[in-house]
């Protein structure tokens, strides 16, 4: 015979016998519960420390430029040695952003929130009048802060003149297809 054999007959002694009034599933639950539990805390700390990773409000992607206010006082002021860099020595560089098929009025907004000049030039064209239709440099093209860029707006088509002279009374050759 099998050893095996031997030991299911002999009535069970390779396992513990179960304890009266305790049913078979509660270490299960108690192993489910504890896992969730751990599985809390690791990440309550996790982004606990995500959280103290991040020092503030994130900026903004753009670069600004601009110095900040400052308030006319008789006596000359001294930069502190803590002092942010000045961008004289090289000017921050930003893209034209696209402009083009947007109302002037957008588009100079456009440009100002990036402190860039502008020039508006009106051209007729078949657009709605106060679009946008060109821009120099082009979109994407980088410009120092304070450039100058040209705006191109289309204007009316000026409507044909009612015309004095005589009216032609020479007929007009119109081409017909052949074929």
């Amino acid at each position: 015979m099998r050893p095996g054999v031997e030991r299911e007959s002999a009535g069970g002694d390779w396992y513990a016998d179960e304890q009266p009034g305790r049913p078979w599933w509660l270490p299960i639950l108690w192993g489910v519960l504890l896992l969730l539990l751990v599985g809390l805390i690791g990440g309550g700390f996790w982004l606990a420390s995500q959280g103290l990773d991040d020092d503030g409000p994130s900026e903004s992607p753009s670069p600004t430029t601009q110095a900040p206010p400052t308030t006319a006082s008789p006596s000359p002021t001294t930069a502190s040695p803590s002092a942010a860099p000045t961008t004289s020595a090289a000017p921050a560089q930003v893209p034209v952003p696209p402009l083009v098929g947007l109302p002037e009025a957008a588009a100079r907004a456009a440009l100002d929130g990036l402190d860039l000049d502008y020039e508006v030039e009106y051209r007729p064209s078949d657009q709605p009048e106060g679009t946008v239709i060109a821009t120099d440099p082009g979109a994407g093209e980088l410009v120092a802060a304070g450039d100058e860029v040209r705006l191109v707006v289309a204007e009316a088509s000026p409507s044909p003149s009612p015309t004095t002279d005589e009216p032609t009374t020479e007929p007009t050759a119109t081409a017909s297809p052949t074929g």
